[in-house]
């Protein structure tokens, strides 16, 4: 999944990212069905990207 825009906002700083490919990383296991993309996932895969 291509997500256009994701946008991270704090109190002294925004991070804007364009285009980010979303990966399920399964971190919820317990209630989700496997390979279900949540807000972690967008996080957890900026983070793979570096």
């Amino acid at each position: 999944m291509i997500i256009p825009k994701v946008v991270i906002r704090g109190h002294s700083f925004r991070k804007e990212f364009e285009n980010v490919e979303v990966t399920p990383h399964n971190m919820r296991s317990d209630v989700f069905k496997e390979n279900v993309t949540t807000a972690i996932d967008v996080i957890m895969s900026l983070g793979d990207q570096g």
